[in-house]
């Protein structure tokens, strides 16, 4: 392109060029530098010819803007000036010579003759790029794809040769699984070659398990398998949390045991999903490997608290859908501060308790086979602790609504007498205390009580108090206020009248006929 004020240097330099130089194409001529700005935004020519001195705006200008747009592009000051202060100024806008008026033309010739070598050079150069890129980016498609098949057990020994070959300087191998979003996966290949660049290579295959990105290390001969487990923690740690903070979201890699040959690829891609199923997501640590999973199951697993079965059966003799999920929640929440995280044994835990729940129906199943198997199936297909928080509290969930259909009352009011025994000392026992017990909320309890006993909470717990008295009164070894203390009341004279109210007599006086009696 060419740019100058003067019709007859841009016409006689357009004719020269197009005679002469025929490699080159004149995509346009402009006659001021605000022309020659809009042409250059328009063709976004190889090579700029511009004088200096030209109207709206000047030449070293035009230069200075165009020169952010085509970092690239040859430019040629033509000036009718020999002046030493434009020579600097063109230099320092990375101009690429300077002729002066009248041209030279075996001078332009040769320049333009070695813009146009020094263009074909580039562009040779470019292309052998794209063509190395395409050329690696083919092997590595190569390489993912047989190593997803030497990872399934299904290459040939030709085939496994071929991936040798493709792995030189790598002597070990390791598959993790990547549980992440789809918009992180994207960008996981990049993260990993960041971190792990010289010491490990990283192939992010283009298959999933069960939803999560299959990966495979190949490990460089002079890193040992302890620097490389090391490296692996530590750096997959790093990537875990710069997700976290980029994407805000929690993610996990899951990762199989190190292996001395590329023909137990399939027995690393099976560790790394045991090391996934181990536990639920929200229970894992950024990176598990199966190793973690090794030194924890050699522990006894804890039996779950036979208390926590017993409130779930209460729960669902005589809860509401909140009370269920109370208890649900209540149940789940045992298992991680008591060191248990195996998803396997807390999925089983939950079934034995719902077996328990069903056997306490007295051998009547209040959920068909149908159901129960199910619900059976979901709990155990469960791949995080919302999915089975959810598959367990809907099966106690159809417990329930089938016993409505009976009446759970007596076996509530016998558990709510347990509970009362145990507390008839407390001088701030209530309703309340019951409720948060059996994960029932208190007006439903209220009702459901009275429905079941024909009393208030506070007329069974008085009646339980004052048999519980007159029990205690038998024993002429305690005080009257000893008695009253040990069945919930602080003040003597108040538990007298309490007494004399329920059993029409004083408690000095009954103590006076059993005295007479005896």
């Amino acid at each position: 392109m060419i740019a100058d004020d003067e019709p007859n240097i841009r016409e006689g330099v357009r004719q020269f060029i197009t005679r002469r130089c025929p490699e080159w194409q004149v995509v346009g001529a402009a006659r001021d530098g605000k022309e020659a700005l809009a042409m250059a935004e328009r063709f976004l020519p190889d090579c700029i010819m511009t004088d200096i001195t030209m109207p709206h705006v000047n030449g070293l200008e035009f230069l200075e803007k165009i020169k952010e747009e085509l970092p690239d592009a040859k430019l040629l000051i033509l000036s009718g000036y020999d002046d030493f202060e434009y020579a600097v100024q063109g230099m320092r806008l990375g101009v690429s010579d300077y002729l002066l008026k009248p041209l030279d033309t075996e001078l332009l010739i040769q320049r333009l003759d070695a813009f146009a070598a020094e263009l074909t050079q580039r562009q040779q150069q470019w292309q052998d790029r794209v063509q190395q890129m395409q050329q690696r980016l083919h092997q590595e498609q190569k390489i993912r794809e047989l190593m997803w098949r030497a990872s399934a057990g299904e290459l040939a020994s030709e085939e496994m040769k071929e991936l040798q070959q493709f792995c030189i300087g790598s002597d070990r191998y390791l598959v993790a699984l990547f549980q992440g979003g789809p918009e992180i996966r994207q960008e996981l290949p990049a993260l990993l070659n960041q971190r792990f660049e010289k010491k490990l290579d990283a192939y992010v295959l283009n298959h999933s398990v069960e939803g999560m990105s299959f990966i495979v290390f190949s490990i460089h001969q002079e890193v040992t398998n302890a620097a490389a487990a090391l490296l692996l923690t530590r750096e997959l740690t790093a990537v875990v949390v710069a997700i976290r903070r980029k994407w805000n979201q929690t993610v996990h890699f899951f990762l199989g045991g190190i292996k001395d040959n590329i023909y137990k690829l399939e027995k690393s891609g099976h560790e790394a999903k045991e090391a996934a199923e181990y536990s639920f997501y929200e229970m894992a640590p950024p990176v598990r490997t199966i190793s973690d999973v090794l030194l924890t199951r050699v522990t006894a697993c804890l039996e779950i608290d036979p208390h926590l079965t017993e409130q779930v059966a209460l729960t669902v003799a005589g809860g509401d859908a909140e009370a269920i999920a109370g208890a649900v929640d209540g149940v789940l929440s045992w298992f991680y501060p008591h060191g248990v995280v195996d998803a396997a044994y807390i999925k089983m835990a939950v079934l034995d308790m719902c077996l328990s729940v069903l056997k306490k129906r007295r051998g009547q199943n209040p959920i068909t086979y149908v159901e129960y198997k199910a619900c059976h199936q979901e709990i155990m297909e469960a791949g995080t602790l919302e999915e089975l928080q959810e598959c367990f509290k809907n099966l106690l969930l159809l417990c329930r609504a089938a016993e409505e259909k009976k009446n759970p009352g007596q076996e509530l009011v016998s558990r709510i007498d347990e509970i009362m025994g145990e507390h008839l000392s407390d001088l701030q026992f209530s309703l309340d205390d019951v409720a948060a017990e059996l994960y029932i909320s208190p007006n439903y309890l209220r009702q459901l009580f009275k429905q079941a006993s024909g009393q208030t909470f506070t007329e069974h717990l008085t009646e339980m108090r004052m048999k519980e008295a007159q029990r205690l009164l038998d024993d002429e070894s305690l005080k009257i206020y000893e008695v009253a203390e040990r069945t919930g009341y602080a003040d003597s004279r108040y538990f007298s009248v309490c007494y004399k109210k329920y059993w029409h007599i004083t408690p000095t006086d009954y103590r006076r006929t059993l005295q007479e009696s005896g």
